[in-house]
């Protein structure tokens, strides 16, 4: 068994995860797979947190709007079906809410 970890720039777009996905197919043996955040996600996950410490709620929902854009690139790039864009709207209306909510906390 091996663990194969990708990230960063090597999911940064459709065309990268279908690298990464031909290189995991290509193993003859038990794997797992670990994905982490595409390809500046972590910075711009970061600069919504120091956007909420500022209690810049508007600028961190653009930020969020971003990051949207970028799966939503990446799902219609890997032909995926309109229900997983439907999941992805779901969640990012739910953070959204998450965002808005810690706004009005402080």
């Amino acid at each position: 068994m091996i663990v194969m970890k990708f990230g960063g720039t090597s999911v940064k777009d459709a065309s990268a995860i279908s690298r990464v996905c031909s290189i995991a197919a290509n193993r003859n043996v038990k794997r797992i797979i670990v994905v982490s955040a595409l390809a500046t996600v972590t910075n711009l996950l970061t600069e919504i947190i120091e956007l909420l410490k500022k209690k810049h709620e508007a600028r961190a929902v653009v930020i969020l709007g971003q990051i949207e854009e970028l799966y939503k690139n990446v799902a219609s790039g890997l032909g995926l079906p309109r229900s997983a864009i439907d999941f992805l709207d779901a969640k990012f209306i739910d953070i959204r809410q998450l965002i808005k909510a810690i706004g009005y906390l402080g």
